[in-house]
């Protein structure tokens, strides 16, 4: 913590909850009652990156106190890999000079429209980190309209 604390990098880490409650309990701060969006803040004040808590409503927030809540994507993407997907997605993002706050913003609204895509043509269940994957460009062609 100490590293990642003092480190003159721009970080953006994606926690789940139980990654999220692992790390806070390392700074003596239990996190059972608290709500996501208070979890997601008190990870940026205590590591200095910005914070992408993952799960239903995932939650970005950011070092200037910014709060965002996802409103895409489905249970359906609870698969093994798909968090690794959405670190690609906002990799990518970053690769083209967005700030950390916009690139886990539109990261997660990628991800999620992606996974949206993904039900729709597939469905919820069974849907692997591939399928998401593979809908990730179809995300894309839809914000930009092209």
């Amino acid at each position: 913590l100490d590293e990642l604390r003092e480190t003159k990098a721009q970080v953006i880490m994606t926690p789940h909850p139980g990654e999220a409650a692992r790390l806070l309990s390392y700074c003596g701060i239990e996190t059972s009652r608290m709500d996501r969006p208070k979890t997601a803040q008190l990870l940026v004040e205590q590591t200095r990156a910005t914070c992408v808590l993952k799960g239903s409503g995932t939650q970005v927030a950011t070092k200037d106190g910014e709060s965002y809540t996802n409103t895409t994507g489905n249970p359906g993407m609870a698969a093994g890999g798909s968090g690794d997907v959405l670190t690609g997605i906002i990799a990518a993002l970053a690769g083209q000079k967005l700030s950390p706050a916009d690139c886990a913003k539109a990261g997660v609204f990628i991800h999620g429209m992606a996974g949206d895509l993904c039900a729709q043509s597939l469905g919820e269940t069974g849907m692997t980190s591939l399928d998401l994957a593979n809908m990730v460009a179809l995300a894309f062609k839809q914000i930009i309209g092209k």
